[in-house]
């Protein structure tokens, strides 16, 4: 053999010991090298969810199907994808599809449990399965930082079924957390509590403030003052006080039905179906007496 054959077999022997190795690191996958490999596959899942969204944007649902189906390949653990890929099914109208999505997503135990229970509820509502629509914005209503939609969603669901002292009760839940500036602070530090999940240290003290806040201590005088007159401007909750007046009237208290449409004529005056409500309230009221 001469020299440059011999060469020729080092370089093969080489490179053989190099695959071999290679292989055995593979077998062996040592620490470094899997969070290499595990780190390398999120950055590409992030990157595909991201090219996802912005199909999503563009409503092309089917592409970015494909690119969210191409993420959670390469990174299961993507919630980001999953929740995506259920809006990108109901925007194509695929409702069953889209709800086991959002129940693949649960399973996973995501960040914003309400998030994905109301948009379930909303789904159930749409698609006539009353029944699983009041279960899902109940548990939307009982983890969410902001309650009231959920809680109004489920109280029109048993009016609508005339069930009108459980209706009664949603809405005044509503009311009782509707926003005040007391109610969208703790809105906030529960929202807080989420964002700041693997932070022990900063979660404990949004935790000892949720618990004991002082309002006052947050906001000036003023700032109150104003905040609580745009509130009382919202024409959501002058709906829900005709609908907790509309399931008074129809349980026979005309009395407190009368006061709740009131309310509602207090934060809009020209509220047609409280105008009218009220006034076959007073009616009846005088036909009692």
């Amino acid at each position: 053999m001469n020299r440059e054959d011999k060469i020729i077999s080092v370089a093969i022997v080489s490179i053989w010991i190099f695959m071999l190795l290679f292989a055995v690191l593979t077998l062996i996958q040592p620490s470094w090298l899997e969070q290499a490999a595990s780190d390398g596959l999120k950055v590409e899942a992030a990157t595909k969810k991201r090219g996802g969204d912005l199909y999503l944007g563009k409503k092309d649902y089917k592409g970015a199907i494909a690119l969210y189906n191409a993420a959670l390949r390469l990174d299961s653990t993507l919630k980001g994808a999953v929740a995506n890929k259920a809006v990108a099914w109901y925007s194509m109208g695929n409702y069953q599809e889209a709800i086991k999505v959002y129940n693949e997503l649960l399973k996973q135990q995501p960040d914003y449990p309400d998030l994905v229970n109301y948009n379930l509820a909303e789904i159930y509502s749409k698609t006539g399965n009353k029944k699983a629509a009041l279960e899902c914005y109940l548990k939307a209503a009982k983890t969410a930082a902001s309650p009231v939609k959920a809680y109004r969603r489920a109280g029109k669901l048993l009016m609508d079924d005339k069930k009108w002292e459980a209706a009664a009760e949603q809405f005044q839940l509503a009311l009782d957390n509707n926003p005040t500036p007391q109610n969208l602070y703790r809105s906030m530090l529960k929202k807080s509590l989420t964002e700041f999940k693997d932070s022990p240290g900063t979660k404990r003290i949004i935790q000892q403030s949720l618990d004991s806040y002082n309002y006052n201590a947050w906001m000036g005088s003023y700032d109150t003052t104003l905040l609580i007159s745009l509130l009382n401007q919202d024409f959501e909750v002058a709906k829900t006080y005709n609908y907790l007046g509309y399931c008074f009237a129809m349980s026979g208290n005309y009395d407190d039905a009368a006061q709740y449409f009131k309310h509602a004529l207090k934060i809009e005056p020209n509220y047609t179906d409280a105008i009218n409500n009220l006034g076959a309230a007073e009616i009846l009221i005088k036909k009692d007496r």
